[in-house]
């Protein structure tokens, strides 16, 4: 009995799990299913999901990651994500029940996806196949994938000159984009065709292979400029160490690229090269390209002219620089020779000299010359070597310009009344130095020849030079006034008196045979003038002496000798007597300001007392010295005017020499080497600009002297917020002594260049993985800048896609850099806004024949059409098919394949492929699916039908981008049936569960009785 009851029991459990089981299936909100269709590749997966509500459900939404991806059909609900990786997938299902709000979720896992899509050559096609089981062809799919440059430069060109090594370090000349593996800066290649030896324009690739095998390259220019070289007045080139050297005589003016110019090869914008372009030789500090000179052993020379102070070989050193800073240097010698120095000469011959005649003055010279006194003719050589005439080798030639033959010349002919005679032999002395490369100098000069007639047993009186011999009042004051004023000195202890005797000699040869002194005395003095003539034995005291020389005028002076024997001899002398010569208001000092090819002329005022007691002036000018460089020149005047107040009188005034230093001062200059050339709103710093000249002492030594600076805008900055040109004046005031310029100005020019200008769209709609250069089209991007002079030129851009999604869209970044002159560069950026319109989706539902059955494709597969863009137009829905059929009329029994494809207006295409499972009429009986009932979507156009025999696979489908617009277009059919159906198979499964369990029950109850 206990089991009777056990069984009884269990089968009421039973029928209560079943009513319970049926109770549940009631219950259930949602009834969702999902499938994943791989592609052959397993590179993209599609997640197709189901969802089937229950009664009084609404659906309102089913989103992954907050993107509504939700399609509704008559069925129920679809959803669809494409995911190109194992991920976990997550639906969110958003639904109501009698007005309360529930949530569901669905995980769906994808783990067979295997490799990414590679990126492809936009004009090459890419095959896919995709099936879903083993016995269902699929077709071939094209898929076009935008190539993506994931390489940038740092720069786009490199200026580089000849000899200069550079390393082509792919991390200083590009970069990977964000967003991608940094690590592919190591795998960069880089092919370059540089060659650094030769001038020309040249280019470097970097490129680099990613992860996914697509390749990116970028390409940097590179201009190889000359260095700077030589070329001659006839453009002939010159090697650097092929420059003559440079031969001059001592105070010459030297220029040091006198007969050469500074050239390079330049390489231009567009490549082409033009040859022997020059480089401008700068003065200061303002001129672009200065060329650095210095000279050894010669300190304070600048660029330019210099005249040399001494005799020397010099090594002048010099640094070309062309605009890029390529550097060629040299080294010229510079050769100073000496001046031709010459200096007259005196000589006593005998009357009595066997020797009477000479055929010419070297002969002369050659057998007198221990006996020629002051003669100089030489010149200090280059080497510091002192050449003379006469010496071997000598360069030195004198030649007799008298007039006269020097043949004729009688050396021992006395005058005719038996006096001694004298001779002014006239030379010119010259340095043949031309054929050493220096200029020929002459000189002229003197040699006075006394013939002289010896008297028996007399002495003899000879003046210790024949010319006139000059004396000053001061002078004479000066011999006389060596004791007090009023103290009486004998004539013979008077210092003046003794200084008469000074100015002779005599020669007795008597007395020196016996030691004796011949006695000499001053018999005679007259003053020409004023025809007056005192006799010494009249005279007293020196006063006497001092009171008649004293005064401006000609006196001439008798001299007698008396030897210890009696004889006696006696010459007179003549003494002009001139008034002392000063300097009026004499610098030592002169400063002069530099002044390249300027010359100054030192010049001097002189005066003096006339024979009548007038104070005469005059001006003394010498030679032109150069201004061209800043120096110490030494210059000496010397006093050698004719007496003006003895008309008749062909002597010169005593020489009065005085030594000046010319300090030739540096020009005022304005430095700063600031660029001319600006952005607008770029600050300049006037500041920068600094005045001042070099200034040089009497030990010519040289120092920087600043002088104070202002400027016209009288600010420290200047800037300008449009482009065009600002001209500003500076100056500044010359404070050197002697000179003072007054206000010294410069005017310099700035101009501005506007930032790069940007036109473009501001926003642009474009397709699924569209190509860069379509999207390059489409902006339509175009760049300029305003010159100083106002006209506009264009520049380059850059559009970098690097955050653009080629699905989502996004910003691309449009730049535009222009490079001043001196190199500064800036960049304007501009984002264009991109949106990605989404390929349309296409939906249908697999289709089971049998046959003999009509195919109705779009009715039976409920094609549905969403594009996101546009209106849908269903002449655009391709439709491709291997059913085999006639009239319709579906005839062979098999798995078959329909595939829909679809073009939007901007050139997304999608396609989507059904199966259609073909049965025989036998199993019909087996299937109580009724037939569907056709209820068409009424299309405004008929879609295009194609047959194939290659059916595809859904394309790639990413709904993750927002639609700009979307429309749907469903064609359908009635599914009321097949709902009835579906629930009918539902109950009766049920049913069919509760009395399969109700007869078990009875059956055990009824064994057990």
């Amino acid at each position: 009995m206990k089991y009777r009851i056990l069984k009884i029991f269990l089968s009421l459990m039973l029928v209560v799990a079943s009513i319970d089981l049926f109770v549940f299936a009631i219950d259930q909100d949602l009834t969702i299913t999902n499938t994943i269709d791989y592609a052959e590749d397993k590179s993209t997966a599609t997640i197709n999901l189901d969802v089937v509500p229950n009664t009084n459900i609404e659906i309102e939404s089913i989103t992954v990651d907050g993107r509504n991806v939700m399609i509704k059909n008559d069925l129920g609900v679809k959803a669809q994500e494409v995911v190109t990786e194992n991920q976990t997938v997550i639906f969110n299902i958003a639904y109501s029940k009698d007005g309360e709000q529930f949530t569901q979720e669905e995980k769906v896992i994808v783990d067979q996806i295997e490799t990414m899509i590679q990126e492809s050559n936009p004009n090459i096609d890419e095959s896919i196949e995709v099936s879903e089981e083993p016995n269902f062809v699929q077709p071939e799919v094209t898929v076009n994938v935008a190539k993506i440059n994931i390489l940038s430069l740092v720069q786009e060109k490199l200026i580089m000159n000849v000899g200069e090594v550079v390393d082509f370090d792919p991390k200083k000349f590009v970069v990977i984009d964000e967003g991608v593996d940094q690590n592919l800066i190591d795998k960069v290649v880089v092919n370059s065709n540089v060659n650094n030896m030769k001038v020309g324009s040249y280019e470097v690739e970097f490129s680099v292979v990613d992860d996914a095998g697509g390749t990116s390259s970028v390409v940097l220019k590179v201009s190889v400029q000359g260095l700077p070289y030589l070329v001659d007045d006839n453009n002939q080139f010159v090697p650097l160490d092929g420059m003559n050297d440079i031969r001059k005589r001592e105070y010459d003016s030297t220029r040091y690229f006198e007969g050469y110019h500074i050239v390079y090869d330049q390489v231009l914008e567009d490549g082409t090269i033009q040859n022997a372009t020059p480089i401008s030789l700068g003065y200061n500090e303002d001129s672009s390209y200065a060329v650095v000179s210095k000279v050894l052993n010669e300190s304070n020379v600048d660029v330019g002219a210099v005249a040399y102070k001494a005799p020397g070989i010099y090594k002048a050193y010099y640094e070309f620089s062309n605009p890029y800073g390529g550097l060629s240097t040299t080294i010229r010698e510079i050769l100073v020779r000496g001046e031709l120095v010459v200096a007259d000469g005196t000589i006593e011959y005998s009357s009595t000299n066997p020797v009477k005649k000479y055929s010419n003055f070297d002969e002369f010279y050659m057998m007198n010359k221990n006996q020629i006194e002051g003669f100089v003719a030489e010149v200090l050589t280059e080497n510091n070597v002192l050449n003379k005439y006469g010496e071997p080798n000598s360069s030195i030639t004198i030649q007799y310009v008298g007039l006269t033959n020097f043949s004729d010349i009688d050396f021992t002919e006395m005058n005719p009344d038996g006096t001694p005679k004298t001779l002014i032999l006239q030379l010119v002395a010259t340095d043949n130095s031309k054929n050493f490369g220096f200029p020929n100098m002459a000189s002229k000069l003197n040699v006075i020849v006394h013939v002289v007639n010896k008297i028996q047993n007399a002495p003899i009186i000879t003046v210790k030079n024949p010319i006139t011999y000059r004396l000053t009042s001061d002078s004479i004051l000066l011999n006389g006034i060596e004791v007090e004023s009023d103290t009486k000195l004998s004539l013979t202890d008077s210092p003046i008196y003794k200084k008469l005797l000074d100015y002779i000699e005599v020669v007795d040869d008597e007395d020196i045979a016996n030691g004796f002194d011949t006695v000499v005395e001053v018999v005679k003095i007259k003053e020409i003038n004023q025809d007056l003539e005192i006799n010494f034995s009249s005279l007293t005291v020196q006063q006497d002496i001092i009171d008649l020389l004293k005064s401006p005028g000609i006196v001439e002076v008798t001299y007698r000798a008396v030897d210890q024997s009696g004889n006696a001899s006696m010459t007179v002398k003549d003494f002009e007597i001139a008034s002392d010569i000063w300097f009026d208001d004499f610098s030592q000092v002169i400063n002069v300001r530099q002044k390249i090819g300027g010359y100054y002329s030192p010049h001097a005022i002189i005066k003096y007392i006339d024979s009548s007691r007038n104070e005469i002036s005059s001006e003394l000018v010498l030679d032109e010295i150069s201004l061209d460089s800043v120096m110490v020149h030494r210059v000496e005047f010397v006093e050698a005017q004719r007496y003006i107040y003895f008309p008749d009188s062909t002597q010169l005034r005593p020489k009065v020499k005085m030594e000046q230093d010319i300090l030739t001062q540096g020009m005022i200059w304005f430095s700063g080497n600031q660029p001319m050339f600006y952005f607008v709103e770029d600050e300049v710093n006037l500041d920068i600009v600094k005045a001042g000249f070099y200034l040089v002492n009497q030990q010519g030594m040289r120092s920087f002297h600043s002088t104070p600076v202002t400027n016209s805008e009288n600010s420290a900055t200047i800037t300008s917020d449009s482009p065009g040109y600002i001209r500003v004046t500076f100056e500044t005031e010359d404070t050197l002594s002697g000179v003072n310029d007054g206000t010294v100005t410069i005017d310099k020019v700035y101009g501005f260049t506007s930032l790069p200008m940007i036109s473009s769209k501001q926003e642009i709609t474009v397709k699924e993985y569209e190509s860069q250069s379509n999207m390059d089209k489409l902006i339509n991007a175009n760049a300029a800048v305003t010159l100083p002079d106002l006209s506009v030129k264009e520049v380059p851009t850059i559009i970098d896609y690097s955050k653009v999604d080629p699905i989502q869209g996004g910003e691309a970044q449009i730049d535009a850099s222009y490079t001043l002159i001196n190199k500064e560069e800036k960049t304007t950026t501009k984002l264009v806004k991109v949106n990605v319109i989404k390929k349309p989706i296409i939906t249908a539902n697999n289709i089971e024949l049998r046959i003999g059955d009509m195919l109705d494709i779009l009715s039976m597969s409920h094609v549905k059409v969403t594009v996101f863009t546009g209106q849908v137009d269903l002449s655009k829905l391709v439709i491709q098919s291997n059913v085999p059929e006639e009239n319709g009329i579906v005839n062979q029994v098999g798995n078959y394949s329909i595939t829909f494809e679809y073009t939007d207006d901007i050139g997304n295409t999608s396609s989507y492929s059904i199966r259609v499972n073909v049965k025989s009429k036998e199993s019909e009986s087996s299937n109580n699916v009724p037939s569907p009932t056709i209820k068409p979507a009424e299309p405004t156009k008929n879609p295009t039908i194609k047959p194939t025999q290659n059916p595809s696979n859904t394309e790639e489908v990413n709904p993750t981008s927002a639609p700009s617009q979307e429309e749907e277009i469903e064609i359908t059919v009635d599914e009321d049936s097949n709902t009835e159906n579906k629930k009918s198979v539902e109950w009766w499964w049920i049913v069919l569960t509760i009395i399969i369990t109700t007869i078990y029950t009875y059956y055990l109850v009824k064994k057990d009785e």
